[in-house]
């Protein structure tokens, strides 16, 4: 009787973490949640906020010019952005590179990249990206302003593309 109640006691922290990592609604990145608005420059000094964008979905890209699996899904999201960009979709990526003044203009231009690309402060990055995930890091905001999917490593224009179908369709 002993033993049995000994291997509950052990197995019960597993199944809780298993119910918590394969729920894809769960969510340590604030999923469902209200995005909050910032202010962000590019190297040029242009001024965005995110709520410039209110009623298109958004992709915030955190990235790193130096991060290879970054580099890997950059022409995933030019091509998306020029392909959805007329029909409601914004893609912002934000530099979390230590010397962005001296990196971005050359990876913008070699990337070909015709969205915005700004340069990433702590409040912003720490509220998106908490400061304990990988890049590159996306999250996904609907129409409304709400942060609907957050995704930690390289993903597929495929995976961008059914969440902007599904979230189009929303009112």
């Amino acid at each position: 009787m002993k033993k049995s109640w000994y291997l509950i006691f052990l197995a019960l922290p597993i199944i809780a973490l298993s119910i918590f990592l394969l729920n894809p609604k769960s969510s340590s990145n604030g999923e469902g949640k209200k995005a909050m608005d910032f202010t962000l420059s590019d190297v040029e000094g242009n001024k965005f906020t995110l709520s410039q964008f209110n009623g298109n979905v958004v992709i915030l890209n955190f990235f790193a010019t130096w991060c290879k699996f970054c580099r890997m899904e950059i022409p995933h999201l030019v091509e998306l952005y020029n392909q959805y960009k007329d029909k409601g979709l914004t893609v912002i990526s934000i530099s979390v590179d230590r010397n962005p003044h001296e990196v971005l203009k050359p990876f913008i231009q070699s990337y070909s990249i015709n969205f915005p690309v700004l340069i990433g402060e702590e409040n912003v990055v720490n509220e998106y990206f908490g400061g304990n995930q990988g890049i590159p890091f996306n999250v996904v905001i609907d129409k409304n302003g709400y942060i609907r999917k957050t995704y930690v490593g390289v993903r597929e224009k495929s995976v961008f593309e059914n969440d902007l179908k599904e979230l189009s369709e929303e009112k």
